[in-house]
This record gives structure tokens, sequence and C-alpha cells, in this order.
């Protein structure tokens, strides 16, 4: 029986050792750099194409919000190693290659809603996470590995939100903007305010929106996306493109939302006269 019990505590001494190595390696695999306004060290993922390190050539970059290498909103695999599957199965003919950067979360609601949440009561730091993005993260990125101008931000569900907000708000930031299920009914007055203000000061726009949603989706998505899209049919600006696609049946996040995102946008960059570098 005492033998029997040491076996057993080895075991499980040996999987909890096992375990803590598994992420301390995994951990290993992020970046770090502290923020000063979120007053926190912050962490990403880098994917860099097939052939870089041989090559001279300047990417293009993908910000993906959701970027850990976790299973957020999903069961069998990580969003990030999805991201980094898609994009290594584009068409590179028509599409180009690209570098994926993948931002973890530390507290996610707090940075992707731009107002307090009522069913937690965080939230409302929106501004302070993109001061992060613009100010210190694209920066550190373009210092240390061969970009292009043409940056796009991608994000999911209440990330989806913080993309369709970082264009309202900070439109240059980014060439292009993704949003899948985006929860545009957190805050669609607050929206609808910053798409008036936007198209009121800037009668010129030279970015992509691209917007992908389904028929029954989460609460925070219908009416709010198709309201949405009415206020950006009214609202008028030279240069800009989008789209808001909507796929058929129940879900939430469709599983092709990147590729779609990415195929209108660099199939509309193409209709234009080819990728436009210094967007």
């Amino acid at each position: 029986m005492i033998i029997r019990r040491i076996a057993i505590i080895l075991v499980m001494t040996l999987a909890a050792s096992t375990i803590l190595f598994l992420f301390l390696l995994r951990d290993k695999n992020y970046i770090k750099i502290h923020s000063i306004p979120l007053s926190e060290t912050r962490k990403f993922l880098v994917h860099l194409p097939e052939g870089y390190d041989s090559s001279t050539r300047r990417y293009p970059v993908l910000y993906m919000l959701d970027g850990g290498d976790v299973r957020i909103f999903s069961k069998d695999i990580s969003r990030y190693s999805k991201a980094m599957t898609t994009l290594k199965n584009l068409d590179h003919s028509k599409y180009p290659e690209m570098i994926l950067i993948g931002i973890a979360n530390t507290n996610r609601m707090r940075d992707m809603l731009p107002i307090i949440a009522e069913e937690s009561g965080t939230g409302g730091e929106a501004d302070k996470f993109l001061q992060f993005i613009e100010n210190e993260l694209i920066p550190h990125i373009d210092r240390n590995y061969r970009t292009t101008r043409h940056r796009t931000l991608y994000g999911m569900s209440d990330s989806g939100l913080f993309a369709v907000y970082a264009f309202l708000t900070a439109p240059d930031s980014f060439s292009a903007y993704i949003a899948s299920s985006p929860t545009l009914g957190r805050c669609s007055k607050l929206l609808a305010k910053k798409a008036d203000e936007l198209f009121e000061s800037r009668r010129t726009l030279e970015q992509f929106l691209y917007i992908i949603h389904c028929q029954k989706d989460s609460p925070y998505c219908s009416p709010a996306i198709p309201d949405f899209e009415a206020k950006l049919s009214l609202l008028q600006s030279i240069g800009l493109h989008w789209q808001v696609q909507l796929e058929d049946g129940a879900c939430h996040i469709p599983d092709s939302s990147l590729a779609k995102g990415l195929e209108y946008i660099w199939s509309e960059e193409e209709e234009m006269g080819g990728i436009n570098q210094s967007r």
C-alpha cells in the first residue's frame, strides 16, 4: 500500500512537472513588451512567412486580436493556429504572404469594450488598448521585422467590436479591418455617433472594412450589424471600400471569416491596380 501511494505521488509529481514545463515552453514562444498606457507587460506571437529568413522582401502584417495560443471560442485548436493555417492555404499567386502577429489577452473585456459591460462591470478601456497597439506594438514590429505599411486588424466577437471601434476612431492605424460577428449591440449608439463624427471630418478614407456575421448570431450582433450596415450606406467617403457579408444558418464567428476577409481586401486592392504599400 505504501509503495502504491509513493508510486501515485511520483506519477502526479511527474505530470505536474510536465504541465509546468509545457506551459513554460509555450510561454517562451511569446515576445513581451511593457505597455505604458496599460501599465502592464503584454505578450504577442509572431509567425513569419515561409522563406522570410532567406529573402529580403517586405511583407504586409496581419494583427490578430484574441491572438494568444489558447483555445478561445474553439474546443479543438487555438484561433491563432487556425489563422496560421488560413494564411498558409491562401493562393499566393493572388494574395500576398503576410506576417501574423497574435496579440494575447490579459483582461479581454476591459481592453476590447469602449463601454462598461452591464453583465460584468468591466470594459471601457478600448482607447488605452488602441494606444498600446498604435504607439507601442506597431512601432516595435516595424523596427524588428521587414514590414510594408499595409496592416490589417482582425477581431472576433468582442474583439470584432474593437476592430470596428478602431476603424471609427483611428482609421489610419490600419489599411484594413476585418470584424467577425462583432458585438456592435453592446454600444450601437456610441458607434453611430463615432461614425457620424468620422465621416463629417474625413471626406476621404482609403481603408477597407469587412464585416461578416450569421443569420442567427449573438443577440449583440443582430440587429445591430444590419443597422450599422444601413448607417454606412447613408454615409459617403471617397476611397472607402466596405462590405457586410451575411452567412446562412446559426453560428457565431464563421470559420471562413479570415479567409473571406483577406480575399475581399486583396481582390479590391487588385482592382485598384495592385497592392498599395503606402496604405
